[in-house]
């Protein structure tokens, strides 16, 4: 017989894990409780500071209702959103929020409408956006299968070349979209995730990886399950790139390692399609073959226009560039901690110049970085390189947004 359809409207928990970021976390929790949701919300804040005047400020400064666990110790990014949700377990989806991130008011909605409109998707996120201005795109997660070819390619320059080109169109074309696009990985930084899903691949977040590649991991685990993971490009999200603990780089980049480690550990037969060891080196095969296929690719990046090797103006400051002729109708510049692009930031504009404005300056995490200018379709920009180098520190907080932190 027929039976009636529920009308119980699904549920959601938002978690923002707080890493000494309290004051930060307070805004991303206020774009949380205006954000508009389909049935109730509830909000949860993990302080994994270990600091008495970090939960003070909390606990003065959250709206009635939110839930604020204090841990007594930091005790990494997964075990915090593992936490969150085993208080309040009975929920249809779990939305993770960095606490250096703001949603738009529609962004929840968006989101759950996607995940509402085709139970095959797991997991879908928003269109990333690094500047309040919105004019700057992050870049989409690296697909897992890509982390460790990126790493595989670095001596051959002619082949790192040709993967900087692929991983550049499936960002303009993740940028660009006007509907859900499925990718294949996405940022545990800002994403709803179906609670239904995560019973069936082991739960959240496996508390192996402390800090970095446990979303990676969390995915990879969903997508060989056969659920899909899209982007909703309607869906917006305001997130800072690398304002997460910069005093504690070294310590970070420890963690990121430990976690690397942990992942081609679960994982080396399915990362990289096959073509590494375990312990991450490639198979001699595999090693020979690429070895060929980068002499037969031809001329060495040195030997290219827009090679990053040769001499490139620096500059320590706002400023703006010309752009090269042919290019004022629409070009794309990037911006980029790595000198193959892999990942970047991304801004679509037209006209005979580009500025790089004292806000962009000031958010820009401090170190050195590579710029370029190019068409938007073209397969490798040639033209408008430059470094940028900015020095200094900031106050940190805990980032779960691993390809771009």
């Amino acid at each position: 017989m027929n039976l009636p359809k529920s009308t119980k409207k699904p549920t959601t928990l938002a978690v923002v894990v707080n890493y000494h970021a309290a004051g930060i976390c307070l805004e991303a929790v206020s774009s949380l409780v205006a954000a508009e949701s389909i049935g109730a919300c509830t909000i949860v804040v993990v302080d994994n500071s270990a600091d008495e005047h970090q939960a003070d400020m909390l606990a003065c400064g959250l709206p009635q209702g939110v839930i604020l666990i204090v841990h007594p110790e930091n005790r990494g990014f997964a075990a915090a959103c593992n936490h969150a949700l085993g208080r309040v377990p009975d929920v249809d989806w779990v939305f993770l929020l960095n606490p250096d991130a703001v949603i738009d008011p529609d962004c929840l909605i968006r989101l759950q409408r996607g995940l509402l409109a085709d139970r095959r998707i797991a997991a879908i996120g928003p269109q990333i956006y690094w500047d309040a201005a919105r004019r700057y795109f992050l870049p989409p997660s690296l697909p897992y299968e890509m982390m460790g070819v990126q790493q595989a390619l670095a001596a051959y320059p002619a082949l790192k070349r040709w993967l900087s080109s692929v991983w550049r169109r499936y960002a303009v074309r993740v940028w660009k979209s006007r509907i859900p696009v499925r990718v294949f990985n996405l940022s545990g930084g800002h994403v709803l995730i179906r609670t239904d899903a995560l019973q069936r691949v082991g739960g959240l977040f496996d508390e192996r990886f402390f800090l970095y590649y446990e979303d990676s991991d969390l995915f990879l685990r969903l997508r060989r399950a056969g659920y899909r993971l899209m982007v909703e490009p309607k869906a917006v999200v305001v997130h800072g790139f690398d304002r997460c603990a910069p005093h504690e780089r070294d310590r970070k980049r420890l963690w990121m390692e430990q976690s690397a480690v942990q992942f081609r550990t679960k994982h080396g037969r399915y990362a990289g399609f096959g073509l590494f060891r375990r312990d991450g080196s490639l198979r001699r095969p595999i090693f020979d073959w690429i070895r060929v296929a980068d002499r037969m690719a031809g001329v060495q990046w040195a030997q290219r226009r827009g090679n990053t090797d040769a001499p490139m103006k620096r500059v320590r400051g706002a400023f703006e560039m010309n752009v090269p002729s042919g290019l004022s109708s629409e070009w794309l510049f990037e911006w980029s901690p790595n000198e193959d692009f892999i990942p970047a930031a991304g801004r679509f504009g037209s006209g005979d110049r580009v500025d790089f404005s004292t806000a962009d300056f000031d958010l820009l995490p401090p170190g050195e970085h590579i710029a370029r200018i190019g068409r938007p379709g073209a397969w490798h920009p040639d033209a408008g390189w430059l470094r940028i180098v900015k020095s200094g520190n900031g106050e940190g907080c805990e980032d779960a947004n691993h390809q771009q932190g």
